[in-house]
């Protein structure tokens, strides 16, 4: 695979860890033994959580071996929009208009960070 592709590739798993890691924390949430600090330690759905965020942590470090921030910082982003939708999805929460809004509002944002030339980063440098 060529350097680029990897580049993908990583940043593809970091917002999936991200993302995962959101949804994790939600069924942790909702299935802590009592309310106690140490029944949330233990349960295995926070430990997924922590397990998630460590491999963004490596998958976001090795993006940036290879990429600006300003390029790639944009496409976090996705991980609201996915949440977004698992959250419908999974746990039956309510997306509004206004949520749908949001989505196209970070989608067009998104959109217009990264493909901005790359010129204007050269003038900033």
């Amino acid at each position: 695979m060529t350097s680029a592709r990897w580049v993908v590739f990583w940043l593809v798993l970091s917002i999936a860890c991200r993302a995962s890691a959101g949804i994790f924390a939600k069924l942790a949430a909702l299935s802590s033994i009592g309310k106690s600090l140490f029944g949330l330690i233990w349960n295995p759905w926070f430990v997924a959580e922590l397990a998630a965020l460590a491999f963004q942590a490596l998958a976001w470090t090795l993006v940036l071996r290879h990429r600006s921030v300003n390029r790639v910082y944009p496409f976090n982003s996705l991980v609201f929009m996915i949440n977004l939708s698992a959250a419908h999805w999974l746990f039956n929460e309510m997306i509004t208009p206004m949520h749908i809004l949001g989505f196209v509002i970070i989608t067009c944002g998104v959109l217009v960070m990264v493909t901005a030339p790359k010129e204007a980063e050269a003038l900033h440098a």
